[in-house]
């Protein structure tokens, strides 16, 4: 079920994240998140339980992840897989620009870590209360694993623009 609407002010929310994200306008950025925030990043799940969490966490937990070569990040696309009048669920892509000589190394979060972790996820749910909607979402998710990773045998966590 998707609420186009609802998607749409997500996806608008998303594209603010990023701007105030490599604008470094942490307050800006932080207003656009809600408490309780998850992020599925690399191996771990990351859980800031409420906005003075996020305050004293966020940016440097941000920094962590992303290295501090990096520059700044931009979306490559957003695809609504569950929004209702009150909640979305966006998958998304997005690549991180470092500093390098060039300045030209785009490092892509395709995430093989956080859709692995997605995947697991939805099986569990699914074991719980069996569901054809999210059941196509774990085909949709293994099937971008193989053809993303697997057939270009991409097998580390993160694959760079020189695997596509």
């Amino acid at each position: 079920m998707i609420n186009k609407s609802t998607a749409r002010i997500a996806i608008g929310v998303i594209n603010k994240s990023i701007q105030m994200l490599n604008e470094r306008n942490t307050t800006e950025l932080l207003s656009t998140f809600h408490a309780p925030h998850i992020i599925i990043a690399e191996s771990q799940t990351i859980i800031y339980k409420s906005k003075k969490d996020l305050e004293n966490n966020y940016w440097d937990d941000f920094h962590r992840r992303a290295g501090e070569e990096w520059h700044h990040t931009v979306v490559d696309w957003t695809d609504p897989i569950h929004a209702t009048e009150s909640k979305a669920h966006i998958f998304m892509k997005f690549s991180r620009y470092t500093v390098d000589e060039n300045w030209m190394i785009p490092h892509f979060e395709k995430m093989l870590y956080d859709n692995v972790q997605f995947i697991s996820l939805l099986a569990k749910f699914l074991k719980i209360k069996p569901d054809n909607y999210y059941m196509k979402k774990v085909k949709q998710t293994t099937d971008f694993l193989k053809v993303n990773f697997f057939a270009k045998q991409c097998y580390r966590p993160n694959c760079d623009r020189n695997h596509n």
